[in-house]
């Protein structure tokens, strides 16, 4: 009963600290057509989650992951922080406007979480200014959903989902589902919040159950 939406901002390299590309900039989906999804969506009887994207080029260089973002100065960060405020906040904005059911802060950007961890609380806050919902972030499943620090200030914590569970037999494969269902139930009680899938799939191709994404 949910669709997840996600425009896109751009930077031009990992070490880069601008970010652009998602204000009618002709990049992406302009502004205008991400509230029409949303309004489709909710015309169709669908809740919305708002899942805002940094794409690494301006449409994504193979080999490099937003994961990886890392500033290479203590200026660049404050710039990259800067950037990437005024990047959430525009589609927080547009999330308390159109009426949104979920808003994502920030998805898959393990390194800056890993090592700028006051600076999110600062963005949570801030979003928490403009947008009334609820909240959640899309945590890489691999090296990061069990190493963020701010989970406390959001209603959910949300997962990209591409848990491997092998290439063996069927049985085999169930048994690694419950493993991985069984650590993601621990990790919930332990933070006392609803665990969601904010990404999940498989790829179409033989060999997926062991390398999802």
């Amino acid at each position: 009963n949910y669709v997840s939406i996600s425009p896109v901002g751009y930077a031009f390299n990992l070490q880069d600290p601008r970010i652009f590309g998602y204000t009618g900039e002709d990049l992406t989906m302009t502004p205008d057509r991400v509230r029409q999804v949303i309004r489709d969506a909710h015309n169709a009887g669908l809740k919305v989650l708002l899942n805002p994207h940094i794409w690494i080029g301006l449409y994504g260089f193979p080999g490099e992951w937003r994961g990886d973002i890392k500033m290479t100065t203590d200026a660049d960060w404050t710039a990259w922080f800067a950037s990437y405020r005024k990047f959430i906040l525009y589609f927080a904005r547009m999330a308390q406007e159109e009426g949104v059911e979920l808003f994502c802060v920030g998805s898959e950007l393990r390194t800056t979480t890993e090592m700028r961890p006051d600076e999110w609380r600062r963005v949570i806050h801030e979003v928490r200014g403009v947008y009334r919902g609820p909240c959640t972030y899309s945590a890489n499943w691999a090296d990061e959903f069990d190493r963020i620090k701010f989970w406390d200030l959001l209603e959910y914590v949300g997962i990209s989902a591409y848990f491997p569970i092998g290439g063996g037999s069927l049985d085999a494969r169930l048994a690694e589902a419950v493993k991985v269902r069984d650590r993601l139930a621990k990790f919930s009680r332990a933070w006392n919040k609803p665990v969601i899938f904010a990404e999940s799939g498989f790829r179409s191709l033989s060999g997926a159950g062991a390398s999802p994404s």
